[in-house]
């Protein structure tokens, strides 16, 4: 546990989707512009090598634990939407595996 590479608040959030992909002004974030392939951020994230989990942290509280491989294989995107707030979603999966209010990101 230790080991976790973490994004622990919406504004750490904020700058990390900011380095990986284009970010419009506020208040209002386009569904274009505000939509950042979750690959890209956990390459921002520059986990260690031997990470092999990522987990996705609600504003709920809600954890979602996935393999990192899966993950890297997968289309999912991190979108923001017009009110700020974040979800991921993998395109072809069930909603439950989505994240809705995405505040943070850890690797394992």
């Amino acid at each position: 546990m230790d080991s976790a590479t973490k994004i622990p608040t919406s504004a750490a959030m904020d700058d990390a989707v900011c380095e990986v992909g284009p970010c419009a002004p506020r208040p209002w974030v386009g569904p274009r512009e505000g939509t950042v392939p979750l690959v890209s951020l956990i390459a921002a994230l520059a986990p260690p090598a031997d990470a092999t989990a990522l987990i996705l942290i609600g504003d709920d509280g809600y954890r979602q634990e996935l393999s990192l491989a899966a993950v890297r294989d997968a289309d999912a995107l991190v979108v923001t939407a017009p009110d700020g707030t974040r979800r991921v979603i993998f395109p072809g999966q069930r909603p439950r595996q989505w994240v809705k209010g995405l505040v943070g990101i850890e690797v394992r």
